[in-house]
């Protein structure tokens, strides 16, 4: 019988371009996939998530994001952070910013930083965390600070912001304080409208 002659046509990603036709799983067993020599190009889809790294949990506990950046601007970053909208940036453990718009979005950077209404910032430990009702566009900087109303800024740990008040200093306006107020220094309290309160 005559020989036959095997001809082997290579069509992988090691010498040329291919498709991939269902999802593969590599096994690193502990090694280092590193690449040389140029730019690491992410080219998704027409829409969803441009990149995203979950981590390895152990068995039958469910994977979470540690870092995802979608196409349209939504980034977040951390041991179960979640970014809600396109423009988020969630950045800490479990940050997060479970309400936002396209024209008002949220920011949570800090361990258990929180925003849960539109145009927020909440930046440090715990920011965010145990504001109540109607507070959109607030700005919440230091640890454990809220804002309660819309309209306010609090800057300090233990700092509240209520009723389009400024609230600057450790526990500054730690009470209600009063509509359009200025609270400046550690655990100042006006608490008249349009009141100014400074030093302790």
């Amino acid at each position: 019988e005559a020989n036959k002659q095997l001809s082997l046509n290579l069509t992988g990603i090691y010498s040329t371009d291919g498709t991939l036709s269902a999802a593969r799983t590599v096994t690193m067993s502990n090694n280092v996939l590193t690449f040389l020599g140029g730019p690491l190009n992410l080219i998704p889809a027409q829409s969803g998530t441009a990149f995203e790294i979950k981590n390895n949990p152990s068995t039958g506990d469910p994977a979470y994001s540690i870092l995802k950046v979608d196409e349209d601007g939504l980034f977040h970053i951390g041991r179960g952070a979640v970014a809600t909208k396109v423009g988020d940036v969630v950045i800490g453990e479990l940050a997060s910013v479970t309400s936002s718009t396209l024209l008002a979005p949220g920011i949570a950077i800090g361990k258990v930083a929180t925003t849960d209404t539109i145009g927020q910032i909440s930046i440090g430990l715990n920011a965010g965390v145990g504001g109540s009702g109607t507070h959109t566009n607030t700005i919440n900087i230091g640890a454990n600070t809220f804002c309660n109303a819309s309209n306010s800024v609090a800057i300090g740990s233990g700092a509240t912001g209520a009723n389009t008040s400024v609230s600057i200093g450790l526990n500054a306006g730690s009470d209600v304080p009063g509509t359009g107020g200025i609270n400046i220094g550690s655990s100042s309290n006006g608490r008249g409208i349009n009141s100014i309160a400074i030093g302790g």
